[in-house]
């Protein structure tokens, strides 16, 4: 399968630069040190570990640790970066503000200078690259709600170069196509066609991982719209729910319907049902004999063909939160877990 050798990530040519500057950072300072001060070799590494400090020589001495680290896109890599910088930053603090005259003095307060202003901007522009492209579960190091749009889990179809597929989770940026037969490899762009309620998304993606199961796909020139328009539908139609299995009556049109709540929320719930003849935004009573509660609730989606990996039946909206519904079916049965 094209791109795909255990976890396959697209790595960008910026960041393949990224780690070869830091790979070769230490030869280059050294020889920037042997233009500045004309010592040999043989005086200039003293010199440096003099000047420098021991902290400032080991981190000069590691900086391949993170380019070797960045290259392999590994989690562990991101905490090596952000330690790493950290000590840079710490260490020019703490002789800037110990020992200025020293520092200024020790080799020329201009290389200093320019050194200082070269690793902040290295950490910036290595931190952006890092962020922008290698977002959770890439690196799998920091809260996804910094680094990207937040990944709900769902299980929705998506169309995929014309073929129907699984997405198990999705933002704004981008979803996982479950897919483990897919063609498709790293850097490839399919033609995507997502819908749901009212929202019909079509754009192009591209491949940024593939794994055994399917493959991340990002969002190629989705106006920002577009994107809101997502979250707002993940917000509103993939709310985190309880797992339930409580016997109830669905009451609409005059007729009484033996029914099963599956799962619940404070703002809704879904309802295992026979759904002849009933329709989006009809008005009915759901009611639990077993919890003493009858709800009015709207019906907001029709699930005809089982769909998202919940049997037929239908979405309903409670006509106000039920805080009170939600109590006490943890209540009655424990722990319940969650779903989407």
């Amino acid at each position: 399968m094209k791109g795909l050798a255990g976890t396959g990530i697209k790595r960008p040519v910026i960041l393949s630069l990224i780690s070869i500057a830091y790979i070769a950072a230490p030869l280059v300072n050294i020889a920037l040190l042997r233009i500045f001060t004309g010592l040999p070799m043989s005086l200039l590494m003293p010199r440096v570990v003099a000047s420098y400090g021991l902290v400032a020589s080991l981190w000069l001495a590691t900086a391949p640790l993170v380019g070797i680290g960045f290259y392999f896109v590994k989690a562990a890599s991101w905490y090596i970066f952000v330690g790493h910088s950290g000590v840079i930053l710490a260490d020019y603090a703490f002789k800037w503000i110990t020992r200025p005259s020293y520092y200024l003095g020790s080799i020329g307060s201009l290389y200093h200078l320019d050194m200082l202003a070269g690793n902040l901007l290295l950490i910036a522009v290595v931190g952006y690259v890092a962020r922008k492209n290698f977002r959770a579960p890439y690196f799998q190091a920091l809260p996804r709600s910094w680094r990207e749009s937040t990944r709900v889990p769902i299980h929705q179809r998506i169309f995929v170069n014309g073929e129907s597929r699984k997405t198990t989770d999705m933002s704004g940026a981008g979803c996982f196509v479950e897919d483990p037969e897919s063609a498709l490899g790293i850097g490839d762009r399919p033609s995507l066609r997502f819908h749901a309620d009212k929202l019909a998304i079509e754009c192009k993606g591209e491949v940024m991982r593939r794994v055994q199961t399917g493959c991340g796909i990002r969002f190629i020139a989705l106006r920002s719209p577009q994107r809101r328009a997502i979250t707002l539908m993940l917000r509103k139609r993939f709310p985190l729910r309880y797992e339930a299995n409580v016997a109830c009556v669905w009451w609409w049109n005059g007729a009484a319907r033996a029914a099963t709540v599956r799962n619940v929320s404070a703002g809704g719930c879904y309802i295992q049902a026979g759904i002849h003849d009933l329709a989006e935004g009809a008005q009915g009573e759901l009611i639990i004999d077993d919890l003493g509660q009858t709800l009015a609730a709207k019906v907001i989606w029709i699930n005809a063909a089982g769909m998202d990996e919940k049997p037929m039946g239908f979405g309903c909206l409670f006509s106000r939160k039920q805080l009170g519904l939600v109590r006490i079916l943890k209540q009655r049965y424990g722990t319940l877990a969650l779903t989407r």
